[in-house]
């Protein structure tokens, strides 16, 4: 029985490390970053987050959350309504066990057009190279 025990933690350990879920600081969340441009052709994102302007890489691993509405969201934003159709995606997606890659990026064009903000989870890179985004959804105040 201790063996088993034993085995399994060893097994669990493992898989944390190929993983890198048992590095603590290998991701950084910015809870409100303003989209401020989006490159198709490089797939990369720029925010910014209070004035200070931050890269990131869009890929087709990103997972892609629900948006969060607050009290103040309202359908003359234009956020709002980018904000629906994202979630119709995510659902589309969930049902169809699919990434629309693609759909996202259109939509980060548009939401960069309207400077829309979201939440954005990415790795922590050091030097010139975009952060790849791990998660990421729109936030609506």
């Amino acid at each position: 029985m201790k063996k088993q025990l034993a085995l399994g933690g060893l097994a669990a350990t493992a898989v944390l490390l190929i993983s890198g879920a048992a590095f603590s600081g290998g991701t950084t969340t910015m809870p409100s970053a303003e989209i401020v441009e989006f490159m198709p052709a490089t797939h990369e994102l720029f925010a910014s987050v209070t004035g200070v302007i931050n890269v990131f890489l869009h890929e087709p691993g990103t997972v892609h959350l629900p948006s969060v509405f607050g009290p103040g969201s309202h359908p003359p934003d234009p956020c709002f309504g980018l904000g629906l159709t994202w979630d119709g995606v995510v659902l589309a997606d969930t049902i169809t066990h699919t990434q629309n890659t693609a759909a996202f990026e259109a939509l980060l064009g548009l939401m960069a057009g309207f400077q829309c903000t979201a939440e954005i989870t990415s790795d922590v890179v050091t030097g010139g190279t975009p952060a790849p985004i791990v998660s990421m959804n729109p936030v609506l105040q």
